[in-house]
């Protein structure tokens, strides 16, 4: 049985555009770390003691500036960078968590083709 004859050919190409598309409107993404995205585990958090410095800008943390993990990649972020609040059922989190930046436009864009 072909792809043609089966209908999946078309229909995955259309959900490429719509993809592609997506990813052209918004902000390029770090897709070297380790995605929860595609998985349904929560990640491991990153040991606090072993990060002094925001994965996305950069920042010194202090006692004022804080450390916060991202609830779905598990990543150290500044309060700046982990700004977003969702839902990520998946992952058992049914109340709005923290979450970065950039997890946050792949948690969107997830919702968008469902």
């Amino acid at each position: 049985v072909s792809t043609q004859s089966t209908g999946v050919l078309p229909c995955w190409k259309d959900h490429k555009k719509k993809i592609l598309k997506v990813m052209s409107e918004e902000e390029p993404q770090d897709f070297t770390k380790p995605s929860s995205l595609f998985m349904n585990t929560r990640p491991k958090w990153i040991a606090d003691e072993t990060v002094t410095r925001c994965k996305r800008c950069g920042l010194t943390f202090t006692l004022l500036k804080r450390k916060h993990h991202c609830r779905n990649c598990g990543e150290i972020f500044c309060a700046t960078c982990s700004p977003h609040m969702t839902k990520i059922p998946k992952l058992n989190y049914k109340f709005e968590v923290r979450v970065c930046h950039d997890c946050f436009l792949l948690l969107s864009r997830n919702d968008k083709f469902r």
